[in-house]
Order: structure tokens, then C-alpha cells, then sequence
């Protein structure tokens, strides 16, 4: 099971707005959400939304 998390967070370093602070906070939910599920999730991938 993979966990695919949207975001309209910038992903590219060096772009306008990005912010690797931002980052990290998303990539800790995910992680703890992870280790919070009863289902075995085996991924995580962040990823734009797509409007």
C-alpha cells in the first residue's frame, strides 16, 4: 500500500516558494501517520496536485 499525499506545496529547490521547512513538517505527518496505521503501508510519495 502506498500513502500519496497532494500538495500545492513548491517541490523544486531553487523555485519561488520553495520551503524545505514545509517540507520536512509534510514528510514528518506522513511518517507519523505511517506508524499510526493499523493497515501496513510500505510508501510514501508526496506528490503535486494536479487541478
Amino acid at each position: 500500500m502506498i500513502l500519496v499525499i497532494e500538495t500545492d506545496a513548491e517541490m523544486c529547490a531553487g523555485e519561488p516558494g520553495f520551503d524545505p521547512l514545509l517540507l520536512e513538517r509534510l514528510r514528518s505527518s506522513a511518517v507519523a501517520r505511517l506508524n499510526a496505521s493499523a493497515t501496513a503501508i510500505d510508501r510514501i510519495r508526496i506528490v503535486p496536485v494536479r487541478y
